[in-house]
């Protein structure tokens, strides 16, 4: 019989505890600092959130209030729990894609503002904002791709697929850049940030069904037991782990402060780390700890 995975959350918790601290601790050295690359501690703080609701949606009890009593009943809501690994892992892809994968600098600033340009062309978009003040800094954007010296290196037919009016792709490889290939989807995305095979393999297309609410996920929920429930739940804390600790590993790649953070740490919480590391990243994507 399964238990509810407590040593596994106790050790979650204390994981955000160390990331969030050091994120805390690269922000307070650069306050107001409005370079690019900054952005990247925002991400960070982004996917932490994600990984304190995974520990929100761990409780196992809801009470139902009627006028006279509070019922205590179990409550299980492991598609929750899935669908929220899911967005853990996009948003990890996106962090790791736009600031560490080992690309050139410029390939990572244009995939930043091809990035930003697509996201307020949606939201210009979904709210119908026609303002010149808007427009002005949409083109200031368009000028920053279009002058970028990476950008400026590719051929025509390279350009159009990259950026057009209308249009910004920041999930690009450099190898793919074809009218016909170039779609890169999340999953290849997340592939990249070095996560082993075997802990990976068929893990991404499996959530996806709880985030779409396939038939198999509406039927696994009717007959998902508290035994079952607890191995998802420890599954998913466990994988969130690994990311957790990818990001602690990238952060002090690229950051003087996190470096110095974890030369602080106990030598056991570093043992943690790259015991994750070490079980769930290939070794030439991990960068300080291994």
């Amino acid at each position: 019989m399964n238990k509810f995975p407590k040593k596994e959350l106790t050790r979650y918790y204390h994981l955000i505890g160390i990331c969030e601290n050091l994120i805390q601790t690269v922000e307070n050295r650069y306050k107001n600092d409005r370079r690019w690359f900054m952005f990247s501690l925002k991400t960070a703080t982004k996917f932490l959130t994600h990984c304190k609701s995974l520990c929100l949606l761990s409780a196992d009890t809801f009470f139902n209030e009627s006028e006279n009593t509070q019922d205590e009943n179990e409550f299980f809501d492991l598609q929750g729990i899935f669908g929220n690994l899911r967005i853990q892992m996009d948003c990890y892809s996106t962090l790791y894609h736009i600031f560490f994968e080992g690309v050139d600098k410029e390939m990572k600033r244009l995939r930043f503002d091809l990035w930003r340009y697509d996201s307020e062309y949606e939201k210009r978009k979904l709210n119908n904002e026609r303002g010149d003040d808007y427009m002005e800094y949409l083109g200031e954007l368009e000028e920053l791709i279009i002058t970028n010296s990476y950008y400026r290196s590719l051929t025509d037919n390279q350009r159009a697929v990259v950026f057009t009016p209308k249009k910004a792709h920041w999930k690009f490889f450099p190898h793919r850049l074809t009218k016909k290939n170039s779609i890169v989807r999340w999953k290849e995305l997340f592939a990249k940030t070095g996560v082993k095979e075997e802990l990976f393999s068929k893990v991404y297309a499996s959530l996806s069904m709880y985030v779409h609410s396939n038939f198999h996920s509406v039927a696994h929920h009717v007959t998902l037991s508290k035994d079952h429930n607890y191995e998802g739940k420890r599954f998913a804390i466990l994988f969130s782990s690994f990311l957790i600790c990818f990001v602690i590993d990238d952060l002090v790649s690229a950051f003087i402060e996190a470096e110095n953070f974890v030369k602080k740490l106990e030598q056991r919480d570093v043992d943690i780390i790259k015991s994750f590391l070490f079980s769930g990243r290939e070794k030439v994507n991990s960068k300080v700890f291994i």
